[in-house]
């Protein structure tokens, strides 16, 4: 009578307990250098009061004609003010799958952002390139209890070229003026 009373309430526990593990696809196709500030994808809600693992493989598409160096994803929960958020990356569940970087790091994991009781975790991608019109995958268990928002952020390789700023200019030219009349005179003679 008691391994049945046991067998129930383990049966109970898995089936009612606060933790569930599933698997989830998240594709992200960047096809310009100005994402990574919206969400690029969102994991829904898994219900009141629960908190799940989720095995989660993300794809992610270079279309930016740029070779990225470096690839960083944030997980982030929304704000919520009535009960804790939980976003955090398994650190034993992080697989490179045909994924150019050779390197996995857990920037932040269930980090506070702000006081508004937003939490987030990053994960950084390092130690390689991704040609454009490549594609790489990763496979990670993320442990949440609200929907999550994911955004992807390239790093390109050298950036941007640096402008110049108006007080340079204005002291190049300045300079070359001052030059002028020498330069002038000595071509005269």
């Amino acid at each position: 009578m008691s391994k049945r009373i046991v067998l129930i309430a383990l049966g109970a526990v898995l089936l009612f307990g606060s933790t569930r593990v599933f698997a989830d696809s998240i594709t992200i196709s960047h096809n310009q250098m100005t994402l990574g500030t919206e969400p690029l994808a969102s994991i829904p809600n898994p219900g009141a009061g629960m908190t799940v693992t989720n095995n989660i493989i993300i794809t992610v598409t270079n279309n930016t004609g740029v070779a990225w160096d470096d690839y960083t994803i944030v997980f982030i929960t929304p704000a919520v003010f009535n009960k804790p958020n939980v976003v955090m990356i398994d650190p034993k569940s992080v697989k490179l799958l045909s994924n150019p970087f050779n390197t996995a790091t857990i920037l932040a994991n269930n980090q506070n952002v702000g006081n508004n009781g937003q939490k987030e975790a990053i994960l950084e991608l390092t130690g390689g390139s991704l040609a454009p019109g490549a594609s790489f995958k990763i496979s990670l268990d993320l442990k949440y209890n609200n929907s999550v928002n994911v955004t992807g952020k390239p790093s390109v390789p050298g950036g941007p070229p640096p402008i110049p700023e108006p007080s340079s200019l204005l002291l190049l030219s300045t300079g070359m003026l001052a030059l002028a009349p020498v330069v002038r005179r000595k071509l005269l003679v």
